[in-house]
């Protein structure tokens, strides 16, 4: 099969994000006046490799079926999302050619003193206060995020990069339950290598709790430094679909709001 990321279906959907921007009749106005273009993106959507997903029975699993839960437009799961399928083992993660950019930002970061690790359900709400205070946040990073999670901040899975003194440089936090994480949340005071430090904790986290895919959200009409980001990952767009034992969240109901769902569903 031929590469997913093709320039033209890059183009065509950041057009229907574009109209998905003002409103779900302006973007079913762009389905009938394109049809042709519309076709391309379907054909695309479909060809998308499925990623099977088992959240748990618990909070944090009732947030990743209510965001993930659904068949789609097409009939292959929520479409187009970021999807990271962990192999067996770490090694094999971090071997070979597609790897080798995360390891030298890696490397950059040891050799910067650098140091990363999961965060422990106790010492999340502090470090990500030291962050957000040097982001020059001036609100209350507790309630912005439980905005964002949708769950307590005690119970993400949580990471984090610090400078040589101890300072927090990146943090990321992801929803986990069952064999599946989705990172909500991630930033950084700096640019370097503390993303990427802060993403191989994740890395570690995810595999003590035996979640075997990461996934963030769409992967299309996004920045293209988070594109590229997340493709050195090993992120790549696929459709996901519940496990069968899991009853999924019910679909939209409308046409409408099913253009919508043509290109993923926002966060």
């Amino acid at each position: 099969m031929k590469s997913v990321d093709t320039d033209e279906i890059k183009v065509l959907v950041a057009r229907v994000r574009e109209h998905m921007d003002q409103g779900k009749l302006s973007t079913l106005g762009w389905v009938i006046r394109h049809p042709g273009q519309a076709r391309s993106v379907v054909h695309w959507l479909r060809r998308l490799p499925r990623t099977t997903i088992a959240p748990s029975a618990d909070p944090a699993g009732d947030v990743l079926r209510r965001r993930f839960g659904g068949i789609g437009l097409l009939g292959t799961g929520r479409h187009a999302q970021a999807a990271l399928v962990l192999p067996p083992t770490a090694e094999q993660y971090w071997r070979g050619p597609k790897r080798k950019v995360f390891r030298n930002k890696m490397a950059a970061a040891r050799r910067g003193g650098m140091g990363w690790r999961p965060l422990a359900r106790e010492e999340t709400a502090e470090v990500l206060q030291v962050l957000c205070r040097q982001l020059g946040w001036d609100r209350d990073p507790r309630s912005a995020m439980e905005d964002v999670l949708e769950v307590p901040l005690e119970s993400t899975m949580a990471s984090a990069a610090f400078s040589a003194d101890g300072r927090a440089l990146s943090v990321c936090l992801a929803v986990a339950s069952g064999d599946v994480a989705q990172i909500r949340w991630s930033m950084s005071a700096e640019r370097g290598p503390a993303r990427w430090a802060a993403f191989a904790a994740l890395l570690e986290a995810a595999r003590a709790r035996d979640v075997t895919t990461i996934l963030v959200g769409p992967m299309i009409g996004r920045a293209s430094e988070d594109e590229y980001f997340q493709r050195r990952l090993g992120f790549g767009p696929s459709n996901i679909v519940l496990a069968p034992e899991v009853s999924p969240a019910p679909a939209a109901g409308t046409g409408l709001l099913l253009v919508r769902q043509l290109v993923g569903a926002r966060r």
